[in-house]
């Protein structure tokens, strides 16, 4: 692979990777340079990168039901540009399939990527469900004065 491709390969599977640990949206997921790369390389090292779970997914997991979605979505890209289905894929839809449902999911938000503690991971608990659905948000305001404080660590020092 050229180096200007696997720079951009690198990017994408960053793009993937962060969203995923955030529990983003997945129509935000950059799906058509997913495709794109996999129509132009006829090897599925990406999809294998993607699937590698980073150290913070290892601590601290996105809910089941994200899990399932997000490699359901994954698994229909694959197939849409058909090329040679790759196992592990389909092994981890059918681990998550048979994971038990938990009622703590947790959003990790990675400020540098080289450094996996560079992060703010919050712990969801959708059994604790009052006043509405507003304790199931991360409000922006909640990501800003996480970097602050990261940025500001003076600021906390004996609290």
């Amino acid at each position: 692979m050229a180096p200007e491709e696997n720079a951009g390969s690198e990017l994408l599977l960053q793009s993937f990777k962060r969203r995923f640990l955030a529990a983003r949206a997945l129509r935000s997921f950059p799906w058509q340079s997913l495709e794109a790369k996999l129509r132009d390389s006829s090897d599925s090292e990406l999809l294998w990168d993607i699937l590698q779970k980073h150290p913070v997914c290892v601590k601290h997991t996105p809910s089941v039901k994200y899990a399932r979605c997000f490699l359901s979505v994954l698994i229909k890209k694959h197939e849409a540009v058909h090329t040679e289905p790759l196992d592990e894929l389909y092994e981890a839809l059918v681990e998550t399939l048979m994971a038990k449902e938990s009622t703590q999911g947790h959003r990790s938000y990675l400020l540098n990527l080289l450094n996996p503690g560079g992060g703010v991971t919050l712990s969801k608990s959708t059994a604790i469900i009052s006043h509405g659905i507003t304790v199931l948000v991360t409000w922006d305001a909640t990501l800003y004065l996480a970097e602050w404080a990261i940025k500001n660590p003076a600021a906390f020092t004996d609290r």
